[in-house]
C-alpha cells in the first residue's frame, strides 16, 4: 500500500490550545494525505473512504502490540496508547485541480476538507483580534482557559474543543481585554451564553462552512449554555466595587474547581 505523500498536523496542537486535565487524557490529530492516484482499488477505481481509512488502520496495527486495537471511526483512524492518550489520524486523499490542490477528508464519503485551512483561520484571528502577544496571545488564552473549565467536572459532557474554539472566536472582540484575562473570560462566557440561548448549532468558519455539530452534540452545547450560568455568576464578583485580588481568586478557584 502506498506511503502518505505529507502528513498535515492539525487540531488543537497545531492552534497551540492544547491542554492538560486530570480528568481526561489528551489526543493530537495528525492527517495522513494519500495522491489520489494511489488510492486505487484492485479493479483501478477510486478507493471507498472507508477502504483507505482500513488500509491506514492495518498500517498502524502491524507488529505494533497495542492492548487496545487501532479503529476505524468516522473522520478518522484512532490509536490508543497504554498510558490512556490516543492520536486521531484522519485520512486524506489530495490532487491537482486547475493548477490548484485539492483535498478530500475520508468520512462518510469523500469530503472537501483542507485541515491547514481552519489552522490558519485560527491563527489569522488571534493576530487580528488579540491586544497582547504574550503566551500565544489573549484569544487563544480563552480558547485555553475554557476548553480546561469544560473539563472541570467529570460529570459534565461539553462540546468538543474545535467546536469551543469557534464559540470563543465568535464572542471575543478585536482588542480584547488588555491585561485583564479575568475579565475577559468573563465577558466571553456572558457572550456564548447570551449568543447560543437558542441556536445551538456551530459551523465550520471556513469552506465548506458544513455543521459541525449534530443531534447528539448539540445536546452539548445546550449543556455547556447551562454551566456557564454559575461560572458567570462567580466570576460577576470581579464587577464589584470591592473586588480586592484575594475576592478575584476565590471566585477563580471556584469556576476552576
Amino acid at each position: 500500500d502506498p506511503k502518505p505523500s505529507e502528513f498535515v498536523s492539525q487540531g488543537s496542537y497545531a492552534m497551540e490550545t492544547m491542554i492538560q486535565s486530570e480528568s481526561e487524557a489528551s489526543d493530537i490529530d495528525d492527517g495522513a494525505v494519500f495522491t489520489k492516484e494511489s488510492l486505487k482499488g484492485p479493479k483501478g477505481g477510486d478507493k471507498m473512504p472507508a477502504d483507505a481509512k482500513e488500509m491506514v488502520r492495518k498500517a498502524v496495527s502491524l507488529n505494533a502490540g497495542f492492548k487496545t486495537a487501532p479503529e476505524v471511526r468516522k473522520n478518522c483512524v484512532r490509536v490508543y496508547y497504554n498510558d490512556g492518550f490516543h492520536v486521531d489520524i484522519p485520512v486524506y486523499r489530495c490532487w491537482e485541480e486547475n493548477g490548484v490542490i485539492r483535498k478530500q477528508l475520508a468520512s462518510t464519503d469523500w469530503t472537501d476538507s483542507a485541515p491547514e485551512d481552519i489552522t490558519k483561520w485560527f491563527q489569522d484571528k488571534v493576530g487580528e483580534k488579540s491586544p497582547d502577544q504574550a503566551d500565544g496571545r489573549q484569544l487563544r488564552r480563552m480558547v485555553r482557559l475554557l476548553k480546561f473549565w469544560s473539563k472541570t467536572r467529570l460529570t459534565w459532557s461539553m462540546p468538543s474543543g474545535f467546536v469551543l474554539t469557534v464559540l470563543v472566536d465568535e464572542n471575543f472582540p478585536i482588542g480584547g481585554w488588555l491585561d485583564r484575562d479575568d475579565m475577559a473570560l468573563l465577558q466571553v462566557m456572558r457572550g456564548i451564553r447570551a449568543n447560543r440561548l437558542f441556536s445551538h448549532q456551530v459551523y465550520r468558519p471556513v469552506a465548506p462552512r458544513d455543521e459541525i455539530t449534530n443531534d447528539r452534540t448539540r445536546t452539548r452545547v445546550s449543556n455547556l449554555v447551562e454551566q456557564l450560568v454559575s461560572a458567570i455568576n462567580e466570576l460577576s464578583k470581579l464587577e464589584r466595587a470591592d473586588c480586592d485580588e484575594l475576592m478575584a481568586l476565590k471566585a477563580l478557584k471556584t469556576v476552576f474547581a
